[in-house]
């Protein structure tokens, strides 16, 4: 993780503004699409790699039947292993991950592989083998029972006795898989001698249901935890770094991951809820006497709307742009917190604009990404407006908890149109298209944002969800699906929602402010290290390839003591709270 630049974690003690309609959930397992997934986890400084046709990777399987020799299956959604029909005939399942992309020379420290049982199998022992020679899922030249590979012999069995539904996994696959790495990969051979199994195909029409193969993997020779010396990449003796656990209080470090408590500063690790108080330059906000605001309305409807502070007689000022949204179903510009910014904003000879965004509502009313849409448009807008109300242009971008989320993915998906590009076909959640912004989006319009504040915020949305065990009632609404959908295009789309998986190298620098006793939207996120829910998502200053986040300028700034009400507007004059200081100057 010491390749990702501007981490900085600070302390202080301040109180922040609410992110979801409804409070805490456990976060402590991974969201899959299915709660029939296995959940799968790496030990520190191993990589997660999952290949599942859909989500990512290509896979290859089929089933083959003694019964009918000559025959291609490869097209079916279900494949069969052991005794079916009658009278009972051999079929067998053939099934191959293609791993080509972990790093040649890479380390396989575990590997599992999840199917899932189409129906009820009946008593019988599953036996896996490896197939000796290549094979074609469908098509021409497609295996049949005639032309199946070779097999060598067993290298496990198990036997499957649970419901139509659940997951049947095959575990302890490490030596299999790190021979497909350094050799051939013909794939498996499934297969009982009494009794059958009757598996979802790749080819069947929900994602998380189809054959996945997990890997934990490294990319650097082992290395020796217990020698009593500091080697490899460890940051202290037998602690830390890529390979090793992760060090004890007092330990040195480099980032949170090299710390058993998750969190690193100066240095040393530390304990959430211990750490001492960062001193921070003076920065006293002056008492805030009521301004009456002007407006302008961004997009076709009175909901998009920003109210505008502005010093009298001002020009090319700087222009910060505050997002307002709660839960992303409320939240009203009018409130006395944005009042009394846009009022500090002027005395600090600032252009302070605080805007409205389309609320989610129940019945499908403006659902994501209407509010996404409304932040983009707000960018747009200002390259036209922002000199007219006495600004300047680059804008800062502000937001807190939901608001934080919109403002942070605003600028992660500027100039990448990711929902059009990665989504094709999914046109109701294709950016801009609702038709409400008077402005075409431009693939420069990222350049109008310098840098973007934000506050308890960001995190994956997936795990506020309906899957989740405790889901908050806000995400149902706000990631409206039409009636009928499944589960995994819900998940789905909670991941489309979340910014921290479009974040890229030259995107604006963003500053991310966190309590440490944050239950809502836990600090991990922004973070990047400790006990993060879901390993596709570290956070805003984590470490997952898929996150692209090489390059990404974020720096943090961590609250002690602070839950996810901290507040970042000025309560009264006098006041000086390191928070409001490291946001008014960034």
């Amino acid at each position: 993780m010491d390749r990702f630049i501007g981490l900085r974690i600070f302390a202080a003690v301040v109180i922040v503004c609410s992110y979801f309609a409804c409070c805490s959930s456990d976060l402590s397992t991974e969201i899959h699409g299915s709660a029939n997934e296995k959940i799968v986890s790496c030990q520190p400084g191993q990589t997660l790699a999952t290949f599942q046709r859909g989500y990512f990777g290509n896979v290859y399987d089929t089933e083959v039947r003694s019964a009918s020799p000559g025959n291609n299956y490869g097209a079916q959604t279900a494949m069969n292993a052991g005794q079916v029909g009658s009278p009972p005939a051999a079929r067998s399942v053939l099934i191959r991950f293609d791993i080509s992309t972990i790093p040649p020379g890479s380390q396989i420290q575990s590997a599992s592989i999840t199917l899932t049982n189409g129906l009820a199998p009946s008593a019988g022992t599953v036996v896996v083998s490896q197939n000796l020679s290549s094979w074609i899922e469908s098509g021409a030249g497609g295996v049949t029972f005639g032309s199946a590979p070779q097999i060598g012999a067993s290298i496990t069995s198990k036997t499957n006795n649970g419901a139509a539904g659940s997951a049947f996994v095959v575990d302890n696959l490490s030596s299999v898989a790190q021979g497909w790495i350094s050799g051939s990969n013909y794939g498996l051979r499934l297969d009982e001698a009494t009794g059958s199994s009757n598996f979802y195909a790749s080819e069947y029409g929900t994602i998380s249901s189809r054959p996945r193969l997990d890997i934990c993997y490294t990319t650097t020779p082992p290395v020796a935890c217990d020698n009593a010396t500091i080697d490899g990449s460890e940051t202290d003796v037998d602690c830390g770094g890529a390979v090793c656990g992760g060090c004890a209080d007092g330990k040195s470090c480099v980032v949170g991951a090299d710390c058993l408590s998750g969190l690193c500063y100066s240095g040393t690790c530390y304990r959430r809820g211990t750490e001492s108080t960062v001193a921070q330059p003076a920065c006293t906000f002056p008492g805030a006497p009521p301004i009456m605001p002007s407006q302008f309305v961004y997009g076709t409807t009175a909901a998009q709307t920003c109210d505008v502070y502005a010093p009298y007689g001002s020009s090319n000022a700087q222009t910060d742009v505050m997002i307002v949204s709660s839960g992303f179903t409320g939240g009203s510009r009018g409130a006395s917190p944005w009042t009394l910014w846009g009022a500090h904003e002027v005395q600090m000879g600032r252009v302070g604009v605080v805007c409205d965004v389309r609320h989610a509502a129940s019945g499908g009313v403006n659902p994501f990404p209407a509010s996404l849409n409304d932040v983009r448009c707000i960018v747009r807008q200002m390259s036209t407006v922002a000199s007219s109300l006495g600004g300047s242009l680059p804008v800062k971008i502000l937001g807190g908890s939901a608001a934080g989320n919109l403002a942070l993915h605003a600028v992660a998906t500027a100039d990448r149109q990711m929902l059009t590009s990665e989504f094709v076909g999914d046109a109701d959640t294709i950016l801009d298209a609702d038709g409400t912004c008077p402005i075409a989006w431009n693939v420069s319009d990222v350049n109008l944002v310098s840098r973007v504040a934000i506050w308890s915020a960001p995190t994956d949305l997936r795990v506020k969800s309906k899957i989740n065990a405790s889901p908050q009632p806000n995400m149902d609404i706000y990631l409206n699906l039409p009636s009928g959908e499944s589960d995994s295009r819900y998940v789905d789309r909670a991941r489309r929602a979340s910014p921290i998986f479009y974040l890229h190298p030259g995107q604006p620098p963003v500053l991310a402010i966190h309590g440490d006793a944050d239950i809502v939207v836990y600090p991990e996120h922004t973070m990047g290290s400790g006990n993060v829910p879901t390993p596709r998502a570290s956070g805003l200053i984590g470490t997952v390839p898929e996150e692209r986040l090489d390059g990404v300028d974020a720096t943090s700034f961590l609250v002690s003591g602070a839950g996810h009400e901290i507040a970042i507007i000025p309560p009264s004059a006098g006041s000086n709270s390191a928070a409001n200081c490291t946001v008014d100057g960034f």
